[in-house]
């Protein structure tokens, strides 16, 4: 799954052809931080709707900065297999394996014994039949991500600070 939000850097480009090596660095160190300032943001959405049994998904989600100033690509995501379903939900199909759900059983509902292998079972057995819904937190954070001014926020911001540290 991938999404994309483009900003807009034309007022970026102007002063880049202007630009002596020093200021070009100082503008791509502005330009990484407002990339930086974005993936926080989006980190920030996804992490609070993502769902907690031990918040290990949560606490797997990171961000990457790759290329330079005008080929820049930040990225945020999780490398955990199991992300994906969750922020997708599940197909009906086969049953789910019963130790992790069993564990979700013993944490969250506070079985014990045979009661929480008998619920972990039928949880799973419920999952293979009817699948799950998604949490879509990555979907959400990239809608309001697109539809907000949150993100073009942070960058014009940058660039008024690369301005200022310009001009002295």
């Amino acid at each position: 799954m991938s999404q994309e939000i483009t900003v807009d850097l034309t007022e970026w480009d102007k002063f880049a052809t202007l630009l002596d090596q020093k200021s070009a660095d100082l503008l791509e160190k502005h330009m990484r931080n407002a990339m930086d300032g974005s993936l926080d943001w989006l980190l920030d959405r996804i992490t609070a709707e993502t769902p907690v049994n031990f918040g290990t998904l949560r606490a797997s989600f990171a961000k990457e900065i790759h290329g330079t100033a005008y080929d820049m690509t930040g990225i945020v995501g999780t490398s955990l297999l199991y992300g994906l379903p969750v922020e997708l939900g599940r197909k009906p199909g086969r049953m789910p394996p019963v130790e992790p759900i069993k564990l979700w059983v013993v944490r969250k509902l506070g079985l014990k014994g045979k009661a929480a292998d008998q619920a972990a079972w039928a949880i799973a057995y419920s999952i293979g039949k009817k699948g799950t819904k998604g949490a879509f937190m990555v979907q959400q954070a990239y809608d309001q991500a697109v539809s907000g001014p949150e993100i073009e926020r942070i960058w014009t911001d940058e660039l008024d600070k690369f301005l200022q540290e310009l001009a002295r």
